[in-house]
């Protein structure tokens, strides 16, 4: 186990007649100074028991902030430790000191690490599951490494060897632009890889329900083809349906939440308060998924919506979000205008509701094939 403790090279002498303090890590007869970046009279610091003595004007000042720094090499110890990652002097001092110049992912994952608690769970998966993926392909990257050249190897990677499509590996890249610009800010690097390297989407039909799909599924809650445990989770899912929340939100809903025939919440994912009102659908389920929560595990709720199309006849792989592109989906083909269905869903960009616009106009051109084969006219 490394332990920290103070001392002085009182032989070490500047200018002025003071010397450094310093912060000695030792791991058995193994050990590392770190400077404190604090100097004094040799006299005036006891080696003993690393303590400022009380001739020193600033004596209870300096003292503090030693005890501080030295709580802090302990915590940073301690983190490394919990995290399972390696607890090497060099490590350690890294932190301490917040020099990451020599690893871009050791930066990375620290900064990942001040986050948690500040994002969704789910967020924080998915930035950790990216640099994961970016530590296997390369364990060690200087921050100067990360240019053009190395975005567009890694990209090559992507495609070539782990066989991921645009929208596969496109969290990746942008996750590694996240906290890029991070080191950016605070001034660990001044260049900008991404300058000239595009992030891009390709659009893809999500997968929605309509409105005689819904219709089967309420026809499920009446019969007795599932259990009461699976129509539970059904009412919850249908309850999305038709207010757009996400899964995560949904298990923190509340009755607070739903008062003068609204949801008002904010959502966990933008942090943006959304105020929905109930429709005559969402009023009918309403009190039956107060009175029973939704269940904890994601995959659990998706494996028994699963279950759900199977006995509905519904040929659809269905997750619990996608009740958020069926509650949007269904709006806009009902009419209502873009900008009320971005405020219900808690989108900062319009942009992102649009791609709902584009799915529900390709559902009209698909009905509109109806007519081929209507009449004398056949076609072939």
């Amino acid at each position: 186990m490394i332990t920290v403790k103070l001392y002085q090279k009182k032989n070490k002498l500047r200018a002025d007649g003071t010397a450094p303090i310093y912060f000695i890590l030792s791991n058995g007869r193994t050990r590392k100074l770190i400077s404190a970046k604090r100097y004094i009279e040799p006299d005036l610091f006891d080696n003993t028991t690393g303590l400022v003595l009380k001739g020193a004007g600033n004596a209870g000042k300096l003292n503090s902030f030693l005890r501080s720094q030295m709580t802090l090499l302990d915590n940073i110890i301690i983190d490394l430790i919990n995290k399972g990652q390696e607890v090497s002097f060099e490590k350690i001092e890294q932190v301490f000191n917040n020099d990451y110049s020599d690893d871009f992912i050791a930066f990375a994952f620290d900064e990942l690490s001040n986050q948690k608690g500040l994002i969704a769970f789910k967020t924080y998966q998915g930035y950790q599951q990216c640099l994961n993926n970016l530590k296997k392909y390369r364990s060690k990257i200087a921050f100067n490494a990360i240019n053009h050249s190395f975005l567009m190897e890694y990209k090559h990677h992507m495609v070539t060897v782990e066989k991921r499509k645009v929208n596969g590996y496109y969290q990746d890249f942008a996750t590694i632009k996240k906290i890029h610009r991070i080191a950016q800010l605070k001034g660990e690097v001044n260049n900008n890889p991404f300058a000239n390297f595009k992030l891009g989407r390709e659009e893809t039909v999500k997968n929605w329900l309509t409105e005689i799909e819904l219709n089967k599924l309420h026809d499920l809650l009446e019969g007795d083809k599932i259990t009461d445990a699976v129509k539970n989770t059904l009412r919850h899912f249908l309850f999305s349906c038709y207010t757009g929340i996400r899964f995560g939100d949904k298990k923190k809903m509340t009755e607070q939440h739903t008062a003068n025939d609204r949801l008002s919440i904010q959502t966990n994912k933008t942090k943006k308060h959304v105020t929905i009102p109930f429709n005559s659908q969402a009023k009918l389920l309403l009190i039956d998924v107060l009175n029973r929560k939704l269940k904890e595990g994601n995959n659990r709720v998706n494996a028994e919506l699963e279950l759900c199309m199977q006995e509905a006849k519904i040929n659809k792989h269905v997750t619990y979000h996608c009740s958020r592109h069926s509650f949007a989906i269904n709006c806009i083909l009902l009419g209502i205008d873009i900008i009320t269905v971005r405020d219900w869903l808690g989108h900062k960009s319009v942009t992102t509701t649009e791609i709902y616009a584009k799915i529900a106009q390709q559902h009209k051109d698909e009905n509109m094939k109806k007519w081929d084969n209507f009449g004398k006219l056949k076609v072939v």
